[in-house]
């Protein structure tokens, strides 16, 4: 069984740096979580989804809020 995987560099718009690097600053010393995404026929992020951090240890782990996850997909 194969599967074809292509694999290209992206570029993270300015603006969606710093609010990664906002919503890491004010979780810490939890892990953060979201989603970033752009659009399929470009190679930039941007945008962002700051999504809820529902570990049970929070501190070592990450587990995305369902809900908020679904909506940020169904947003994509």
């Amino acid at each position: 069984m194969s599967s074809n995987i292509q694999v290209r560099n992206v570029e993270i718009e300015d603006s969606v740096w710093s609010e990664v690097e906002k919503h890491a600053k004010e979780e810490y010393p939890l892990e953060s979580c979201g989603l970033l995404a752009g659009r399929s026929d470009s190679s930039k992020i941007s945008k962002i989804y700051k999504i809820k951090n529902e570990a049970k240890n929070p501190r070592i782990r990450y587990k995305m809020d369902p809900k908020e996850q679904y909506g940020a997909i169904k947003d994509l």
